[in-house]
């Protein structure tokens, strides 16, 4: 009669038995069990009744008191857990489309798909090898829900770079693809009818690499380099339209912006020669 008692609690336990810590107050009991349990927590939550889905949970597994943590709109719009853990202890920290990602099998790019929220693909060409999803974008770490970004990236996710020394104050920091189009408008003929087929406007960092374009005058990088004046060469020479400084005829010093004629010749741009002495 005890062991018939004492099983019986054991089993009324077992019936009762809740979830861990609670779900931290972050989420919910529920039966349903992750489709992919070895991958990271940042899948869509679907309400629809699928039996499977890469975007949710198979509504045909079951395990009991399994915590499902609450979610929320993702870096991409997208609805994503904002905790996980067994418990939902652990705020997660936005993903974004990774920089430098692996190379992946087919079944790889779907199911990663799914984790950023993007449609599954089985592309292999422009973007394909690029549309992974990690957390901080692969460039930062997470640290309390909040990406802390390794240097030369910025953004809630590290989801861009970041220009050199901020372009030195003396140029602005744009995408590839607003360079590209400000090329393009600034020259109607760029490329002759070649250039719709060169735009950068579906290349995978096209809107998350920034660069330089300097202020007129400067050059670099990071715009740190003072101009020097140029002209066309006196002794008929590469001169400025050659992109030559100093008319080809001297050294710039890119810290002052002063040319340093070569012997013989003389001039702000080193445009004039010094007569031969006899």
């Amino acid at each position: 009669m005890v062991l018939f008692i004492a099983i019986a609690a054991l089993l009324f336990a077992g019936a009762n038995a809740e979830c861990a810590n609670a779900c931290s107050g972050h989420g919910y009991c529920t039966n349903f069990k992750p489709e992919f349990s070895a991958a990271p927590l940042q899948l869509i939550q679907l309400t629809a009744a699928t039996s499977t889905s890469y975007f949710g949970y198979s509504s045909t597994v079951y395990k009991k008191d399994t915590c499902t943590c609450f979610t929320h709109l993702g870096h991409n719009g997208k609805e994503v857990f904002q905790f996980t853990g067994p418990d939902c202890s652990i705020q997660t920290c936005p993903w974004g489309q990774a920089h430098a990602g692996d190379t992946l099998s087919t079944t790889d790019q779907i199911v990663n798909s799914a984790y950023g929220g993007g449609s599954a693909s089985l592309s292999t060409g422009n973007g394909g090898f690029h549309s992974q999803y990690a957390e901080c974008s692969g460039q930062g770490y997470c640290d309390g829900g909040k990406c802390i970004c390794y240097p030369g990236y910025e953004g809630d996710a590290c989801q861009r770079t970041t220009c050199p020394n901020q372009c030195s104050n003396a140029g602005r920091c744009l995408t590839l693809k607003q360079i590209a189009e400000d090329v393009k408008d600034a020259n109607a003929n760029f490329y002759g009818d070649y250039f719709n087929a060169l735009a950068y406007d579906s290349a995978f960092d096209s809107e998350t690499s920034f660069g330089c374009v300097c202020d007129l005058g400067r050059s670099g990088p990071d715009c740190s380099i003072i101009d020097c004046p140029s002209g066309a060469d006196v002794m008929g020479g590469p001169g400025s339209l050659y992109g030559r400084p100093c008319s080809g005829r001297g050294i710039c010093d890119g810290t002052s912006g002063v040319c340093q004629c070569f012997e013989g010749f003389f001039g702000t741009r080193c445009e004039s020669q010094r007569s031969m002495q006899v």
